[in-house]
């Protein structure tokens, strides 16, 4: 995205259509980012401007990565609560993919193979919050690390060949 050129100007740019989902808290909640527009070299915690640029590619690269794993999950047949992502995570309705499992079963298993994961109850989840029917996964950590697309397809096969093989 090309940062450079004119100052913000309201009254001399085209009237916003699409926002940008930068992960900053602050620039997002007042929604001023938006596709065609500088970004504001400011920042609540004082990072300089460059720090901040970089911090928003990162942020994108989460987001990017999260929707991969989502949509990886979704070709081979699980229930996504929202039907994808639109931010760093997603949850997954397991109860959906085999009888027995629950959102506790999958986070103990998976935390025994070292994939760290959230059960987490759903809407109008049958289960109990010490049981759930839902996992939420994320993906912050692995991308800070250096993954991509294709780690992300590596992860999703490792989840569901853990999930399809736990005995219950």
């Amino acid at each position: 995205m090309d940062v450079n050129g004119l100052p913000i100007n309201p009254t001399a740019r085209e009237y916003p259509k699409k926002f940008i989902q930068t992960g900053i808290s602050a620039i997002d909640g007042m929604n001023t980012l938006v596709r065609g527009q500088k970004l504001p070299i400011f920042s609540g915690t004082g990072l300089p401007h460059n720090r901040i640029v970089a911090q928003i590619t990162r942020q994108a690269k989460i987001v990017e990565n999260a929707r991969t794993l989502a949509g990886e999950f979704q070709s081979l047949g699980y229930d996504l609560v929202s039907g994808g992502t639109d931010n760093h995570l997603f949850m997954i309705n397991v109860t959906h993919m085999r009888q027995g499992l629950t959102g506790v079963v999958t986070q103990k298993c998976l935390e025994d193979c070292g994939i760290i994961v959230n059960m987490n109850r759903l809407p109008y989840d049958p289960h109990n919050a010490r049981v759930t029917s839902g996992t939420r996964l994320g993906t912050p950590i692995v991308t800070r690390n250096g993954m991509g697309a294709t780690e992300m397809e590596t992860i999703c096969r490792w989840i569901d060949s853990v999930l399809r093989r736990v005995e219950i």
